[in-house]
């Protein structure tokens, strides 16, 4: 499994830890009851807060994606629950709320909305360059590359990343 959190994105961190992994869990990168790296250890990997790591983890279960198991740790749940594609609707219609609003504010009208909808739909818009491009293609609030981390001991850092969060 890699993560790849960006410390500049305007998403907050345990968001990107969170969309990581169910991303992770959806491409059956993370098969059913396989356990996830410890909340400690993903932190130290990650180079963020235990809070951060403790945060996404609780927003993985609450997506129904994974299933807590009382000092044995965090596992894949067998079959996840409908939790994921509600919040997918939520955040999507946010989205569409907003880009609505700009449009109206600026003056593009319908028909320009629908095309610009339509033809990310119909592109690779929808992946993240930024991971496709590597480390160097983000930078931090110092500019320096984003930290990135696969679970387990094989992970590794860009020693010029900075253990600063952004809020």
């Amino acid at each position: 499994m890699h993560i790849h959190i960006d410390p500049s994105a305007s998403e907050p961190i345990y968001e990107q830890i969170r969309v990581g992994i169910a991303e992770a869990i959806v491409a059956g990168d993370l098969e059913p009851g396989e356990p996830l790296p410890s909340i400690r250890a993903l932190a130290r990997d990650l180079r963020v807060s235990v809070i951060t790591t403790t945060r996404a983890y609780n927003e993985l279960v609450s997506d129904g994606l994974v299933v807590p198991q009382q000092g044995r740790g965090v596992f894949v749940r067998d079959h996840p629950t409908g939790a994921l594609q509600d919040r997918a609707r939520v955040r999507i219609r946010e989205a569409l709320d907003d880009a609505v609003r700009t449009a109206r504010i600026t003056g593009i009208d319908a028909q320009d909305l629908h095309t610009m909808l339509d033809e990310r739909l119909h592109s690779d818009a929808g992946t993240d360059h930024r991971a496709a491009a590597g480390p160097a293609a983000t930078s931090g609030p110092t500019g320096t590359p984003g930290h990135e981390a696969t679970s387990g001991p094989t992970a590794r850092q860009d020693p010029r990343a900075t253990d600063q969060e952004t809020p």
